[in-house]
Parts: structure tokens; C-alpha cells; sequence
């Protein structure tokens, strides 16, 4: 939309610029003779054209409207624009999390698990449809849903809980280049402990089983209600699971069940979850704790190096059968694990502090894909050159099997750099367009950030954005505020985006450095083993290594 008028509508992946009545039938006869219609109401976009359907003459749709929302969910601010129902249809906001993480086929799969019509398990958290799950199956297995939740903390000791209020385990791993590394994951482990160890809130007391660091008792039989609720839909994902790379519609099915799964160990500490208890939710990380422990034990015994660990995830290299010791993982825990990734490098570049960032790092796999965490390229709120870089200097370092090839490209690293610092000089719109992401209204900022000058821009233009929406502009001079939608006659800010450039090469100038300290590493390795060699054998040993 331009202001309140339509200038363009995209109608089934197609973009049409010329809008006449003629398009504004074929809409009205598509949406007329559809059941499900998915739709964005960006600025009201698709409020505005059914109200010009009816306007033209053209026909009238039937439809309400719900007004949007800023709300909050896990420390990160969202907000829901305004929702569209028309009568005897399906309706789909396309910006909803369910669809725009799995598509119509993880929504059906959210409304055949949670029992709620597509059309809200589009709209709900998946914390919400985990709460409609566990209620139709107390209903459905005749359990008593309490109206309202009167089940309080248990009290504690100020040394319990300081042990009890810790999260996941995570480590900190040193920066560097890695070789011949696995990634392993626990299956689903929040939601499998919980089923594994009949974890609910009726099995806490006097069983037989003991938390580990906490000492709560937790009875490993009957089948406690919330165990048993989740048994079913752990069950269901890790067959999707298995069969996701067979087809879109079962990796989709997987992505909307792992959703539900991770909410649901959220749920058990929320405090008006009506199946909820604060003890479970400790129990949960402290047996989390306990095993991703006892999976790096397990390696260790094995001759694996630990590379890094973060809650369900383990990084190791070395040699050893991987297989035998995911065996004794699982057998240790009782909870499935399986082999995420195999890299023949993988990369933790310095935070920059200097040490290393649990989430960021790249890796080249043995089946010749990246995995890439917390880099640009991952990033919204990166203009796209710097993206395109990353991507081509990923590329550059993906035929490298060694330290000794990694050094090779040093050269051309640098040539790339070079380019596409002088391509910055002629950058287009798509080059250059950053994401900003509202997360206060303009007077709620205490310093005077580009966020602040943007949002006073557009304030000033009469555009007001809601905490939780974003807008992507090309910032011309952040100074002074001036920002653009297109860039053209504005030009752009050209020492704020070299800055920004600059700072996604720093992770490959990192490989490069990296390797060269991998192999001057391996130098004294091999020099320190002779010279310790040549102590206890005869005095006239020929060196024929040249350090």
C-alpha cells in the first residue's frame, strides 16, 4: 500500500502492478469458491481491499475483524496485526508463528494434536495449544480440570533454591577452527525427560526415583497425567522426525510438533498452567543438567575431545566410534540421541569480548551443506551486501580439508574483500535495507538511538509503528536521522555500512588466524615429541623433520 491506496497485490505468488476491477473480480471470485484464504494485513492492506471489493461493486465479503496487539513472549516483544475471519473460510494470517515456521501443514497438525479449529491454531502461542491438549486429553481420560490453579511452591531452603533456579547447562567454547567434529542432540530432551522419568505433578513425594542435585522422589509408576499426555505427542515427532526429509508436508508436520514440545516444558513452570508446578520445571533442567554431564563423561572416556555443549547439544572430535558411544549415552540417560551434524570444520569465532559465544558458529558438513549459527548471514537487521559476503567467503572455504588448505585462501579472502567493499560503492536498495525491530514507542527511549530517529521520521510522515512491528529503511544519515524506503537521489550512509561490512569479514579474518595457529600448534607438538625422543635414544639420530 502507498498511504491508504492499493498499488500492487500479490495474488497466489504473483505480483500484480496493474490494479483494476478486472483483478479485483478474479480475488472476489478466488476468495468466493476457496476454503482456506491466506492473507497479510500489513497497515491493514487486506482489510482495505475487501472493503474495495464492496466499494466497486464487485461483490460483497462477509468478514470481522480483530484488532492487533503488542504482547511479550519470552523477553522478546511481538505484535499480531490485525486478524481477519470471513464467514464459511479458513482464515490465515501469513505472518502468524505457526505458518510462517510451518506452513498449512503445521497448522493442521497443531488443530488434529490441540483439538482446535485451524483457524485459532493459527492464531495461538504453542504454549496455548499445548494447554488445549493437555485439556482434552483430562477430559477425554475423565480427570478433574481445576477452574483455577491454587497449587503453590513448595518451600524451600535459600541453598535448595539456589540449586533448583538454574536453567540448562552450557559451555563456553574456546574460539578457534575445528576438524573432524560431530554435533549430537539429545531427541527432544526436555519433553522426552518428562516422559521418561514420569515427570507430573502427582508423581512428586515419596517415590522411588531421586532428582538429581535437587533430591525431590519422584514415583516411576502409575503413569502420571502429564507423562502421559506428552508420551503420545513425543511419540508423534519423533516419527515425522525420521521420515521429515521424504517431503515437505511431514517436515513441516515435525517443525509444528517441535514447537509444541519445547513450549511444553515451558508450561510446567508457568504459574496459572492449570497442569503446571514449578518442581517439575526444575526437575526437568536439573536432569537435563545431569545427562548432557554425563554424555560428555561418556565421550571423555571414549578419547573424544569436547569441543562444546549447549542444554541438548554436544560437540566432539576425534576418531572414535560414534556410534558406540551415542549407545552409552542413551543407555546412561535413558534418552534418545542421535547425530545432528558431521563437519569436516567448524568454526566459534570471539564475541567480542573475546571469548567465545555459545551461539555462533559455522560449519562445512561432510554432506556439503553449512549449518550457521548467530552470524550476519543469519541476521535480519544486516543489510544484504554483508550477507552476500558471508556467503561467498563460506563458499570460498568450503573445498578446504585441512589447515595447510585454509592458509591457501588467504589471498583470495582478501581479493574478495576488496570487491565487494568497492561493490558497496555502487549498492542498490536490496543491497542495503536493514530490518528495525520496534520494540518501544518512540518516548519510551532513553537514548537517542536510529531506532529513535526512525521511528520519529515516520512519526513525523504520520506513519506510527506498534512495539513488536518492523520496518525495513535505508538509513542515508544516521546523524543527522534520515532514512529512505527506496534510496534513490538519497544516497546511503557510506562510513555506517563499511563499519558494518568491515565487522562481517572479522569471522573469516578468524579462520585464516585460526588455522595458522592450528598449525604452529601442531609444529610444537611434533617437535616437543622428538625432542622428548631424542633424550632416550642414541645421540646420533637424524632429524628429517625440518621446524
Amino acid at each position: 500500500m502507498s498511504g491508504q491506496e492499493i498499488v500492487k497485490i500479490k495474488l497466489d505468488g504473483k505480483t500484480f502492478l496493474d490494479v483494476d476491477n478486472g483483478l479485483y473480480s478474479e480475488i472476489y471470485d478466488r476468495i468466493s469458491s476457496s476454503i482456506i484464504v491466506v492473507y497479510t494485513n500489513r497497515s491493514s492492506g487486506f482489510t482495505k481491499l475487501l472493503n474495495e471489493l464492496s466499494d466497486r461493486g464487485i461483490g460483497r465479503i462477509d468478514f470481522h475483524r480483530r484488532r492487533g496487539e503488542t504482547y511479550e513472549s519470552y523477553g522478546q516483544i511481538h505484535y499480531t496485526g490485525e486478524r481477519i475471519s470471513i464467514r464459511g473460510k479458513i482464515c490465515i494470517d501469513s505472518d502468524s508463528f505457526i505458518y510462517s515456521e510451518a506452513g498449512i501443514a503445521g497448522i493442521m497438525e497443531v488443530s488434529r494434536i490441540s483439538r482446535l479449529p485451524p483457524q485459532t491454531a493459527s492464531i495461538v502461542t504453542p504454549g496455548t495449544a499445548v494447554s488445549a491438549l493437555e485439556l482434552s486429553e483430562a477430559i477425554r481420560s475423565g480427570i478433574l480440570v481445576p477452574s483455577y490453579k491454587d497449587d503453590h511452591e513448595n518451600p524451600k531452603s535459600l541453598s535448595l533454591l539456589r540449586l533448583a533456579d538454574r536453567g540448562g547447562l552450557t559451555l563456553q567454547p574456546d574460539p578457534g577452527l575445528y576438524w573432524n567434529t560431530s554435533e549430537i542432540d539429545f531427541s527432544s530432551m526436555y519433553p522426552s525427560i518428562i516422559v521418561r522419568y514420569n515427570l507430573s505433578p502427582e508423581t512428586f513425594g515419596d517415590g522411588d526415583y531421586v532428582v538429581p542435585e535437587l533430591g525431590y522422589r519422584v514415583r516411576s509408576s502409575p503413569r502420571g497425567f502429564l507423562s502421559g499426555a506428552l508420551e503420545k505427542l513425543l511419540e508423534r515427532r519423533l516419527f515425522y522426525k525420521s521420515v521429515r526429509d521424504k517431503s515437505p508436508t511431514y517436515r513441516n508436520r515435525d517443525t509444528a510438533l517441535k514447537w509444541l514440545l519445547l513450549t511444553s516444558f515451558g508450561y510446567t513452570g508457568y504459574k496459572n498452567a492449570k497442569f503446571g508446578k514449578i518442581e517439575v520445571h526444575e526437575s526437568i533442567t536439573a536432569i537435563g543438567r545431569w545427562a548432557l554431564s554425563a554424555a560428555i563423561e561418556e565421550a571423555q572416556k571414549m578419547g573424544f575431545r569436547i569441543v562444546h555443549g549447549i542444554v541438548d547439544s554436544l560437540w566432539v572430535s576425534g576418531d572414535g566410534g560414534i556410534e558406540e558411544l551415542l549407545q552409552r549415552i542413551k543407555d546412561r540417560t535413558r534418552i534418545d540421541i542421535v547425530v545432528d551434524s558431521r563437519y569436516k570444520w567448524v568454526l566459534f569465532p570471539p564475541a567480542r569480548n573475546g571469548y567465545g559465544s555459545p551461539g555462533s558458529y559455522i560449519g562445512w558438513r561432510y554432506d556439503s551443506t553449512f549449518k550457521i549459527r548467530g552470524l550476519d548471514l543469519r541476521r535480519k537487521n544486516i543489510p544484504g551486501i554483508c550477507r552476500d559476503f558471508q556467503k561467498s567467503a563460506a563458499s570460498l572455504f568450503s573445498s578446504c580439508n585441512n589447515d595447510s588448505g585454509v592458509m591457501a585462501k588467504k589471498q583470495e579472502l582478501e581479493n574478495m574483500k576488496k570487491q565487494f567493499a568497492a561493490k558497496l560503492q555502487l549498492a542498490d536498495a536490496e543491497d542495503l535495507s536493514l530490518r528495525f525491530h520496534i520494540t518501544r514507542r518512540p518516548e519510551e527511549y532513553a537514548v537517542n538511538t536510529v531506532t529513535k530517529k526512525l521511528l520519529n521520521g515516520l512519526k513525523k510522515s504520520g506513519i506510527e509503528l506498534n512495539p513488536g512491528e518492523s520496518v525495513d529503511a535505508i538509513v542515508v544519515d544516521r546523524r543527522s536521522g534520515i532514512f529512505s524506503k527506496t534510496g534513490e537521489g538519497h544516497g546511503f550512509d557510506r562510513e555506517m555500512y563499511m563499519k558494518m561490512l568491515e565487522r562481517s569479514f572479522e569471522p573469516f579474518d578468524f579462520m585464516i588466524k585460526s588455522a595458522e595457529k592450528n598449525l604452529a600448534s601442531s609444529r610444537h607438538d611434533r617437535k616437543a615429541v622428538l625432542n622428548l625422543y631424542r633424550q632416550h635414544a642414541d645421540r646420533y639420530v637424524t632429524d628429517l623433520y625440518d621446524f
